[in-house]
């Protein structure tokens, strides 16, 4: 008897995710229900959606390959607390980890320079994001709800600010607070 996979040919299974043939792509977790998995040390780019509404994922390990975070890729992984492996990527889609309301740290490598839209929009348990003294553009309430979130360093300016990208973070330092409301200033000014 013949199994046949309800997938494109020569794509591959691991560790119940659905990758590329050459393990490059990860497309999509099919268990929800899993709490913790390794993702094949191949992997470079998780893709959008690939983990969104895994409700019960705890925790997961970034293979050194992995380079890019897909849109919404961890949404609402609402038990998600820990990501390891986050030095080596350079791109992450907006809202990929909208709602994961355990994260409690992210560190955000030093080759991105993007905080797309909603990244970490209703984050509540992030205290900590690192070094973004490299980041040239945040969007749209990129850390909005993050209401927990105390331990960041900022960049003195933007080439872009979005709409309240800090709206709602309400533990932030005085020194966080004062860049970010510099930022407003410069944004107000450059619309005049």
């Amino acid at each position: 008897m013949q199994v046949i996979l309800n997938h494109p040919p020569f794509d591959e299974i691991h560790s119940f995710c659905w990758y590329s043939h050459d393990y490059k792509h990860l497309k999509k977790c099919f268990d929800t229900s899993i709490s913790h998995l390794e993702i094949h040390e191949k992997c470079e780019i998780i893709e959008a959606n690939a983990f969104d509404g895994c409700h019960n994922l705890t925790k997961i390990a970034l293979p050194a390959n992995v380079c890019e975070i897909g849109e919404s890729a961890f949404a609402n992984c609402d038990s998600l607390r820990k990501i390891t492996g986050t030095e080596h990527l350079k791109k992450i889609g907006n809202h990929a980890f909208y709602h994961c309301i355990q994260l409690h740290a992210f560190y955000i490598s030093d080759k991105i320079t993007t905080i797309e839209p909603y990244t970490f929009y209703d984050c509540r348990g992030l205290k900590e994001v690192g070094d973004l003294t490299k980041v040239t553009s945040i969007g749209d309430a990129a850390f909005c709800n993050c209401m927990t979130l105390d331990t960041i360093k900022l960049p003195e300016c933007l080439i872009y600010c979005g709409n309240k990208p800090f709206d709602g973070c309400e533990n932030l330092s005085e020194e966080a607070k004062r860049i970010i409301e510099q930022w407003e200033q410069d944004k107000n000014q450059s619309n005049k």
